[in-house]
């Protein structure tokens, strides 16, 4: 019995010690400090060029957003500065029909150019939401990417949550910095 559990014994020796060799080579197939440091700057550099990118294309957004919210609002002022003249005039005109249907023809000016206005901005938001949402989410999936990459090498990489202004709007970003070996 002696015997037997020696050869056993023997063999599973054997077997741990002819398996570490293996072991220790498939760890060094991976990324060394100096490829996950690369890897993790090329990340923030994509990160950075996608947020150059993002604020140039919401300058766009906006730039166009506020022309017609400019032209809409002057043609507003224009309007309600014409109801107000013939509104004033009105009650000294009771019977004219013609100055009340100018009136009505303005008031329906001046709802047209309201609903135009919250058109442009529901627009605005929109495009301005699937941009940021793009960004967001482009970066997020780059970051987790690498993350996962360096944990898998053993090095810890995090976020640092940088603050980008997009249309007026607030936005975390998540470049990384490496925080441990």
């Amino acid at each position: 019995m002696r015997k037997i559990i020696a050869c056993v014994l023997a063999i599973l020796f054997f077997t741990v010690y002819s398996a570490t060799p293996a072991v220790f080579a498939e760890e060094n197939k991976g990324l060394s400090k100096e490829e996950i440091l690369q890897l993790v700057m090329e990340t923030n550099e994509k990160i950075d060029s996608l947020i150059v990118k993002a604020v140039a294309e919401a300058e766009k957004i906006e730039s166009k957003y506020l022309h017609n919210k400019n032209k809409t609002e002057e043609k507003i002022a224009k309007f309600q500065e014409e109801l107000t003249k013939l509104s004033s005039k009105l009650p000294d005109a009771k019977d004219d029909e013609k100055m009340k249907k100018r009136i009505e023809n303005l008031e329906e000016k001046l709802l047209k150019e309201n609903e135009k206005f919250a058109e442009f901005q529901n627009e605005f938001d929109r495009e301005l939401g699937d941009l940021i949402q793009n960004l967001v989410d482009v970066t997020n999936e780059m970051s987790a990417k690498t993350i996962s990459k360096a944990a898998e090498n053993g090095v810890t990489v995090e976020c640092t949550w940088v603050l980008v202004e997009l249309g007026g709007k607030m936005v975390w970003v998540d470049p990384l910095k490496v925080v441990g070996p």
